[in-house]
């Protein structure tokens, strides 16, 4: 369990990870912050791969959240990834 961040111009690889019951402020379906398990920033490349994200609550991005800024793009790719049960609200 737990969650996890990826900087800007980074690369980051996640092989059999699990990510479960995370929450990032999630208050009575009213929003909250984004990105329950995985806040992943803009010029970067995140995949996760044979990972289980499961029960994750956010305002957005119950499971994943890719932010965007400046004309920057986020590059997400789940390579036999379970996305189950995950709850945002945005």
């Amino acid at each position: 369990m737990g969650s996890a961040g990826a900087e800007a111009f980074s690369q980051t690889i996640l092989t059999n990870c699990t990510f479960t019951a995370n929450d990032a402020g999630f208050i009575d379906n009213n929003g909250g912050s984004d990105a329950g398990a995985i806040l992943h920033q803009p010029e970067g490349l995140l995949m996760p791969i044979n990972c289980l994200f499961s029960a994750n609550r956010a305002g957005s991005g119950g499971a994943i959240e890719g932010t965007t800024s400046g004309g920057r793009t986020v590059s997400v790719y789940a390579v036999k990834c379970v996305f189950y049960a995950n709850e945002a609200t945005g």
